[in-house]
């Protein structure tokens, strides 16, 4: 009793964490499909409210807040390197908590954005490092049906990685390729962009 008393539940919570991170990804995908203005500031308004959130109740909704920020920067015109900072920010501080399944939506996302750059084809390794890790997340998380969801809709990057290696195994391969993928997608870019300017 004496712990209920001192601990109320705090009835906001679901509303500024899982309804605001769903609203806000719903929002980016309607913009990303669309280009309706309305849904980016959809999007910018749970990013707001997520702000004030994590000011008043403390750190632990900052992946919810770090994975809206970095879909709001795959939106505009930041260069490839801006936004996989963007999303390395969100995926490390979902693990650092841990949040499993905000970790496997940053990785999934990730690797979403590189998938949809023009030249993907160029990161495929470390599309596929991305997909790795996010369907170990979500097979840690125990969500079955997403983790089948991945496997079947981009087996042309995950039919010939090892996606059944002992846990312990899996997830210290899942953490090399997260950090090599993130670091390896911002030289690749950047070596993109060094050939450019001597092509000019």
């Amino acid at each position: 009793k004496l712990y209920f008393q001192i601990s109320q539940p705090d009835k906001s919570f679901y509303h500024d964490s899982f309804r605001g991170l769903t609203m806000g990804l719903i929002a980016s995908s309607l913009f990303r499909e669309t280009s309706k203005q309305k849904y980016r500031k959809v999007l910018r308004s749970q990013i707001s409210s997520l702000k004030a959130a994590v000011e008043k109740k403390g750190s632990n909704l900052l992946p919810y807040l770090l994975l809206l920020q970095a879909e709001d920067v795959s939106l505009g015109k930041s260069t490839p390197e801006q936004v996989h900072q963007a999303y390395a920010q969100a995926i490390q501080a979902a693990e650092e908590v841990p949040l499993v399944q905000m970790a496997a939506m940053g990785c999934e996302l990730a690797g979403e954005y590189l998938i949809r750059l023009d030249d993907h084809d160029e990161f495929h390794e470390r599309i596929t490092g991305l997909l790795v890790a996010a369907v170990g997340h979500y097979d840690t998380w125990g969500c079955v049906l997403k983790s089948s969801d991945l496997r079947q809709r981009r087996s042309q990057y995950l039919k010939n990685a090892d996606l059944n290696a002992p846990t312990r195994t899996r997830r210290k391969q899942r953490n090399s390729s997260i950090s090599e993928a993130i670091l390896d997608m911002g030289e690749a870019t950047a070596g993109r962009r060094n050939n450019a300017s001597r092509d000019e």
